[in-house]
């Protein structure tokens, strides 16, 4: 049997729409389901922590975006239960790195040949992650776009990675960098004016930035990249505009590095997101779980 979980704001609230086109494949095929339009973060994990242990489940089927992926995966990260996703986020950067289809039929015809793939999966602080966990400016920036007023309507013009971007216009400008610590395995390293610290298995956030161009979610290590001891202009003159392309990493105030075991602490108390979501602050401590998650290629 397949759980379907359904995020009804996913896709300007097109969550249920687009469940109903695949409903309708589903009966015509004949294929044993129960589906669910969740409310909250909590139900959603009530539902697969019931389901996951009467161990009668084939796939969780996750309509939404990144955020109601990484909910899901709170209860199923070591698990041998699949997920498979029909991409309906503002974001995407999961099935963007993975090149999942968004078409009920495709998507379909991908979970009864049930060709899966393992990813590794990050834990931060208690919370497992498929894509990047950052803290600095990029958690100040995702915070502000999820709460603004603009997003609905990007998302309705189906240009939902300028929510991202305009965010970021808005929050570098106020942002006040800070002194961190950063230690990679046994590596340590200290710096000054640090506006940013990614964290990736995959390689992008906010709709297509890939901040962590080298990143892959089977190679079991994570690719760590901060910002730092650059003033504001050369960010959003020089830096911003490379991101999407992944082409700043050989700039002034980029390092890149990798590693398995990352611990990052601050001065001051700093958020902290993991697959574009508010999980905490500083200081926090990621690691790499290889293979950890079971994905259905679609």
């Amino acid at each position: 049997m397949y759980v379907v979980l359904v995020n009804p704001k996913a896709g300007n609230n097109q969550g249920v729409k687009r469940w109903q086109q695949l409903e309708k494949i589903f009966v015509s095929k004949k294929m044993a389901y129960e589906a669910f339009v969740t409310a909250s973060e909590q139900e959603t994990r009530e539902i697969v922590w019931e389901f996951k242990e009467k161990n009668t489940v084939t796939a969780f089927i996750v309509i939404g975006g990144d955020g109601t992926i990484h909910t899901v995966i709170q209860d199923l990260a070591g698990s041998d239960i699949p997920i498979a996703v029909l991409p309906m986020g503002s974001g995407n950067d999961l099935a963007r790195t993975l090149k999942l289809t968004n078409n009920p039929s495709k998507l379909t015809e991908a979970i009864l040949k049930q060709e899966v793939r393992e990813l590794d999966v990050l834990h931060v602080n208690g919370n497992y992650c498929l894509t990047i966990a950052a803290t600095g400016v990029d958690a100040e920036i995702t915070d502000h776009a999820a709460r603004s007023f603009y997003k609905r309507w990007f998302n309705f013009l189906r240009v939902g990675s300028l929510t991202y971007m305009l965010s970021a216009l808005l929050v570098i400008p106020r942002f006040k960098p800070s002194h961190v610590k950063i230690k990679v395995d046994n590596d340590q390293y200290i710096a000054e004016k640090v506006w940013m610290v990614a964290c990736g298995n995959t390689q992008s956030y906010g709709g297509g930035m890939k901040v962590c161009p080298l990143a892959h979610p089977t190679d079991g290590i994570v690719d760590l990249v901060f910002l730092h001891t650059v003033n504001r202009r050369m960010i959003i003159s020089k830096l911003l505009p490379k991101v999407y392309a992944g082409k700043h990493i050989n700039k002034d105030g980029v390092t890149y590095l990798k590693g398995r075991d990352i611990r990052i602490s601050s001065d001051r108390p700093l958020k902290i997101i993991a697959d574009g979501e508010i999980i905490g602050e500083t200081p926090v401590a990621i690691r790499i779980k290889p293979n950890a998650i079971k994905l259905i290629a679609t």
